[in-house]
């Protein structure tokens, strides 16, 4: 076998230190929400698309509590010396929140009317003006005296299948009036202005944290 020396040069050059503020974050051990408040999304432009305060809860929701629940990125490297923890802190624009109302053919999810708002919101999101970005306000008041900057990412109604996002049928008990036994006679106005019905499918909406207010 014949071998042929050969060389590399590497230079070494000195780095720049970069200084990180370490952040502290305490939940607590209560909830620092109101479990009476309702939810409220708010559209920069009110007048095409006025605040919706939800009508309905969700039934879930993940990654938000006391505060935007931050998942660490963390893997485990093979070293020379044994395995190491490479660790990344997630920052909250990094927090994907989903909402889901639950539904089913004993269960509906929430009024027609909210369906529409939200999907509104969705479809038409805030003009982008990169030296001066604007975005939807999101106020989960149940879960945190908080508002959040956000971009609404996706809605489903039913399986979110791609062909089939939305499982939309408006359901109307029959009868007129409380006397008659109508379950929607003691809803309030917007079931009587507007006529809506209710929705029999899970309502799925996701949307990402861009910054706290």
């Amino acid at each position: 076998m014949t071998t042929i020396p050969g060389s590399r040069l590497y230079e070494i050059f000195q780095g720049t230190p970069t200084t990180v503020d370490e952040v502290v974050t305490i939940l607590g051990y209560g909830p620092t929400g109101d479990a009476t408040a309702r939810r409220r999304l708010v559209h920069p432009d009110a007048v095409n698309f006025p605040p919706i305060l939800y009508w309905k809860m969700p039934d879930r929701t993940f990654n938000m509590d006391n505060e935007a629940l931050r998942a660490p990125i963390a893997s485990v490297l093979r070293a020379l010396q044994g395995s190491q923890v490479v660790r990344f802190e997630e920052v909250v624009a990094d927090v994907i929140i989903t909402e889901v109302w639950n539904g089913g053919d004993t269960e509906f999810s929430m009024p027609a009317f909210q369906f529409r708002q939200l999907y509104e919101y969705l479809i038409n999101p805030p003009e982008w003006v990169p030296a001066a970005p604007i975005y939807i306000q999101w106020s989960p008041q149940d879960k945190n005296a908080k508002t959040w900057n956000v971009e609404l990412v996706r809605m489903a109604v039913g399986s979110g299948e791609a062909t089939a996002m939305f499982d939309v049928t408006e359901f109307f008990p029959p009868g007129q009036g409380a006397a008659q036994g109508d379950p929607l006679a003691f809803l309030d106005d917007a079931f009587a202005n507007e006529g809506s019905g209710l929705i029999d499918r899970t309502v799925t909406l996701v949307m990402k944290l861009v910054s706290e207010v």
